[in-house]
């Protein structure tokens, strides 16, 4: 009890220069680390074939998305634009536990810091699929995360909303500072690339199962 005392003394003593450190952060620090991210990602994805998608993660609540899917499961708009896809791989915070706690900034879930961790996260978009019970939805994705043994790969089955797989990954917090001062991630950044290989070999495990699914629950006619 003491020392947490201590640590509310210490903030009160700081608080002026922790409200500025926290803008700092917010409106520079982290739009200069994920749009460094972003372009990595989007490098490794567009280095895979046959592979394509929206790289906008930039944590200011507006285009908070990154996602990618392979070309023949996108569905696109009438400019062409990446509108959704059948199954998709998102750049997602996960939660450490049930504590229903959240971190302040996606960098802190980055380096593994606090409640959440950084991770792709594999899910069937609902929105094809009407008439796919959220209970089915969960028991076919669940069925692939188990029947690969993906638990014991560092993956996690997420039973939240319709179900999803999620890859977690970890940037090592001092090469980060080493990278954001030098202006160049693609080292520190090799975990993330080390997890989009992993996505993509989850995301092959789902073509047979989901063309099984498109069969059983076609998408809907326009009228």
């Amino acid at each position: 009890m003491e020392e947490k005392i201590d640590a509310e003394i210490l903030a009160l003593e700081n608080i002026a220069a922790l409200d500025e450190a926290c803008k700092l952060v917010q409106d520079e620090i982290q739009e200069n680390i994920l749009t460094a991210l972003d372009e990595y990602i989007e490098a490794s994805v567009s280095s895979i074939d046959g592979y394509e998608g929206v790289f906008e993660f930039h944590g200011d609540g507006d285009k908070d998305l990154t996602w990618f899917a392979p070309n023949n499961w996108l569905i696109k708009g009438e400019n062409e634009d990446l509108k959704d896809a059948f199954l998709r791989c998102d750049l997602a915070e996960m939660n450490k536990c049930d504590s229903g706690e959240y971190n302040r900034f996606f960098i802190t879930s980055l380096i593994g810091s606090g409640a959440q961790n950084m991770c792709f996260s594999i899910y069937i978009s609902k929105y094809f699929f009407p008439r796919l019970g959220k209970r089915e939805c969960k028991s076919f994705i669940q069925a692939v995360f188990e029947r690969n043994g993906l638990r014991e790969r560092g993956m996690n089955y997420d039973d939240e909303g319709d179900g999803a797989i999620n890859i977690p990954f970890i940037v090592d917090h001092k090469k980060l500072i080493l990278a954001y001062q030098n202006e160049e991630f693609s080292e520190v950044f090799e975990p993330v690339g080390k997890a989009i290989g992993k996505a993509k070999e989850v995301i092959e495990m789902f073509s047979v199962p989901l063309k099984e699914l498109q069969e059983k629950y076609p998408l809907p006619k326009d009228d």
